[in-house]
């Protein structure tokens, strides 16, 4: 009996092969607005534990005033930050 016979279940295969290699880099989602001065060392470590698709929870974030950058992404490669709103979380 060959089981890759029908075309339905040669394509159910070839999405689930897909479905296994199609994140092509580790994701995490960081973050909590009510610790919000922890949010660069969330990015730091996520980026150092190899994830390159990145999101940040849903919330607001009040970073503490400083005279120089807040959140620091110098030589970061091939890395990408986003963030949800409520509404799509």
């Amino acid at each position: 009996m060959n089981c890759f016979r029908s075309p339905a279940t040669r394509c159910l295969f070839a999405l689930a092969v897909l479905a296994l290699f199609a994140r092509s880099s580790p994701a995490a989602t960081i973050g909590d607005p009510q610790h919000p001065a922890d949010l660069q060392a969330a990015l730091s470590d996520a980026y150092r534990a190899g994830d390159r698709d990145i999101t940040i929870s849903p919330g607001t974030y009040v970073l503490p005033a400083t005279s120089k950058d807040t959140i620091f992404l110098d030589r970061w490669r091939e890395a990408t930050t986003a963030w949800r709103s409520p509404a799509t979380a």
